[in-house]
């Protein structure tokens, strides 16, 4: 499936120009392609027909360029930019022609932005929220090198409080064009699977199935070697990662943990005990046989620009012989997953463990599942192995 839109990244500086491009076409439905100042100029004097959405580092211009985006800004009262800033924009972010002008303002932080817990969190929010499905508000997370002073104006200035408030998620989850609604899910119809007075869920004929994005290596090092190696379920595993990295992670994994983990291969009988991954550059699916099950690796387009896909293995559970699964949904940027766990609740009993925001590196995936009304259990990174534990129990 294609991309559902356009986002131009304007940049003097290259490499930065790069990562972002790079985190907007690995990590989000968008698809990102580095622009000059002119090209955004241009688009929006022709109304955006497209309605592209535009990135623009602020602070890799001169004094002279930052002069031309303000009075170009100022000018053509634009909103709807997601502006990067450095320190030194504060004082200009905090003035006419940006303030309250319908902009979003994300402050660049040291170091590789991926890397950035904070700035991947409240760059996913922009983007959701320049793409029109939610307030027109700025985001802003401040540096340590910005005064006091400075810090009290972005509060007073930021209707989501500033640095020691969390930031509030939009109402609507976009996902490749459709908007789902908490309210037009009716979770209460799902069909939700059942648990014995222990916890345990009542039917053995279950299949694990986890959704990790950014943060999910570090989060899958701490959770996978904290199941047992009797796990009495097979576990399926869609990490977004590109080819040639899975193999690699799932051979680690596989060394520090006591349950198998190998990089699911085509015709691999699902078996308890064992973790299979998607690898990068393939859908993992599920396909029934007459005997069970077999895993399969597709080769059909992204979705949302990204392979593997986590709804899409959702989806192959939809027609499988499990009648109950256990979804997982950990750190990541977007909402994959989402849609498949909502469709797979109208067909499999279905229990869902989305993990928090405190022990997210991005807290994109498992917010967007569980502000959707479908998460049963939402717990800190190491409490969920124990937890799988519980539900699945052991041989």
């Amino acid at each position: 499936m294609e991309k559902t839109k356009d986002i131009a990244v304007v940049s003097h500086f290259a490499l930065l120009r790069s990562e972002l491009c790079d985190i907007i076409n690995t990590e989000t439905e968008y698809r990102a392609q580095g622009r000059d100042l002119a090209f955004v100029k241009s688009k929006l004097t022709a109304g955006n027909p497209e309605g592209m959405i535009f990135v623009v580092d602020l602070d890799s211009f001169d004094a002279n360029g930052k002069q031309q985006i303000k009075d170009y800004v100022g000018k053509n009262n634009v909103s709807g930019i997601i502006v990067i800033f450095g320190a030194t924009d504060v004082s200009a972010v905090l003035s006419p022609p940006y303030k309250g002008s319908g902009n979003f303002f994300v402050p660049k932080p040291q170091g590789h932005l991926k890397d950035n817990a904070k700035f991947m969190r409240n760059f996913d929010i922009a983007l959701t929220r320049a793409d029109g499905l939610g307030d027109l508000e700025i985001v802003a997370k401040p540096s340590e090198r910005i005064t006091r002073e400075k810090l009290e104006a972005l509060k007073a200035l930021d209707p989501l409080g500033g640095e020691d408030q969390e930031l509030k998620a939009p109402e609507k989850i976009a996902y490749n064009g459709q908007i789902l609604r908490a309210k037009d899910l009716r979770p209460e119809q799902r069909l939700r699977a059942k648990v014995d007075p222990t916890g345990r869920l009542l039917d053995g004929n279950l299949i694990v199935a986890v959704a990790s994005s950014t943060g999910g290596p570090k989060a899958l090092q701490d959770l996978i070697p904290l199941l047992p190696e009797n796990l009495k379920a097979p576990v399926i595993l869609t990490q977004h990662m590109p080819v040639g990295f899975t193999k690699s992670m799932a051979e680690r994994l596989n060394e520090i943990s006591k349950i198998k983990v190998k990089e699911a291969e085509e015709g691999d009988v699902p078996k308890p005990g064992y973790v299979y991954i998607a690898p990068g550059g393939k859908h993992l699916v599920v396909k029934s046989t007459h005997t069970g099950h077999v895993l399969s690796l597709s080769d059909e387009a992204p979705v949302g620009g990204l392979k593997p896909c986590a709804d899409i293995m959702y989806k192959s559970l939809e027609t499988s012989k499990y009648t109950t699964v256990l979804a997982v949904v950990l750190t990541g940027m977007g909402e994959d997953g989402s849609k498949g766990i909502v469709k797979l609740a109208e067909k499999k009993n279905l229990y869902v463990i989305s993990q928090d925001a405190a022990t997210s590196v991005v807290y994109g995936m498992p917010k967007a599942i569980a502000e959707v009304g479908y998460s049963d259990e939402v717990l800190p990174l190491l409490s969920i192995a124990p937890s799988i534990q519980k539900k699945v129990g052991v041989k």
